[in-house]
């Protein structure tokens, strides 16, 4: 089992905030003792130092790294008292995540950095897009030339007119290849 000191565990993750290799290091160790013991207690505290020091990118960043490492784990705020609930009980260890997690500390990867985000990222929905939403920014940026704004639309209903035709015959062209073979 493992003997780690968790009162002093997160008081060196706190200090290590400003150290984005150091923090790598220190969610490893989390990690491993979590695999070890299934206690969750230490990364909901870490989670709680991020979010007290104002750190939201690591936060987020320590929150995907957890996520990525037990497909379907639970992470909450407690109502009352604000802090982190972490339960694993009904979600699956990725190993793979672990062993990414591994090699990230090992190559001395940054938690703050745009490799530690995308070794973790596994959001592969696109955003939804919001046309009433898009067309209210630009009619406000424009308000005092609306000509503009309808001259927009206009432009935008000819390419979409355009990319329509251009769209039907591709399909016409590839339905008359497909017959001539």
């Amino acid at each position: 089992m493992s003997t780690l000191n968790i009162k002093k565990f997160v008081g060196d993750f706190s200090r290590n905030l400003g150290n984005g290799i150091a923090l790598g290091q220190n969610i490893l160790t989390a990690v491993n003792h979590v695999i070890e013991t299934g206690d969750t207690s230490i990364l909901a505290l870490m989670l709680d130092r991020t979010k007290t020091k104002k750190e939201s990118k690591k936060a987020n960043n320590v929150e995907l790294t957890i996520r990525a490492i037990w497909d379907g784990v639970s992470i909450q705020t407690d109502k009352k008292t604000g802090q982190y609930r972490i339960k694993i009980k009904n979600a699956t260890l990725s190993n793979s995540a672990a062993i990414e997690l591994a090699k990230l500390v090992a190559d001395e990867t940054s938690v703050r950095s745009v490799n530690w985000a995308k070794a973790f990222n596994t959001e592969t929905e696109p955003k939804v897009k919001e046309p009433k939403n898009d067309a209210a920014k630009i009619v406000k940026k424009n308000k005092d030339d609306l000509e503009y704004v309808s001259n927009l639309i206009h432009a935008l209903q000819n390419e979409l007119k355009i990319a329509r035709n251009a769209a039907s015959l591709e399909k016409v062209a590839t339905d008359a290849a497909l017959l001539a073979a």
